[in-house]
């Protein structure tokens, strides 16, 4: 299957909704809150989608069958997962990345992270900033797989009771997968 990383657009408004909405159920951004991040895109902000473009068991007639990840179930085509960064001085903020749970563990999010990196290098940030679930660890593996580390944590910062782990990578050095 072949992925490609890509600016969101209005036209994927409804992909997002839906994403954010399997990934965050009731923390989810709001439909106005994603249709305002993608509105909002330029000097500060960028939204990029993930889409698996086409599935490698697809016929050149166009048929399908079933788009599979080795080991994994069904996979839809079509937008799979998104990240949004905000980009201020020399700060870079991951806001979100999300991927559907049917795509997760196949390298979309690590692609997406990547993605918001390349551009905070672009941009000249020195380094990128981003929150998250002391309670989530498949995330924070992803993070510091790629060389994110924690710098402080906010107690409560979600709701109910969870905590966030802030987490920092600076940009001064190259890592393997950088643009």
């Amino acid at each position: 299957m072949t992925t490609i990383i890509r600016l969101a657009g209005r036209d994927d408004l409804d992909a997002v909704v839906g994403i954010e909405q399997a990934a965050f159920g009731s923390a989810a951004w709001t439909r106005r809150s994603v249709e305002e991040e993608l509105a909002g895109q330029g000097d500060t902000r960028m939204v990029v989608v993930a889409e698996h473009a086409r599935a490698t068991n697809e016929r050149e007639d166009g048929d399908t069958a079933p788009s599979t990840v080795a080991g994994s179930p069904t996979v839809p085509r079509g937008v799979a997962g998104y990240a949004a960064g905000s980009y201020v001085g020399d700060i870079a903020d991951v806001q979100r990345i999300a991927v559907l749970p049917a795509c997760r563990r196949t390298g979309v999010g690590t692609r997406l992270l990547r993605e918001v990196v390349a551009e905070a290098r672009r941009r000249g940030c020195d380094r990128v900033l981003l929150e998250v679930g002391a309670d989530n660890p498949a995330a924070l593996a992803l993070y510091v797989a790629d060389g994110f580390e924690i710098i402080d944590r906010r107690p409560r910062y979600y709701p109910g009771t969870r905590d966030a782990l802030v987490m920092q990578r600076r940009l001064h050095e190259r890592r393997m997968g950088d643009e």
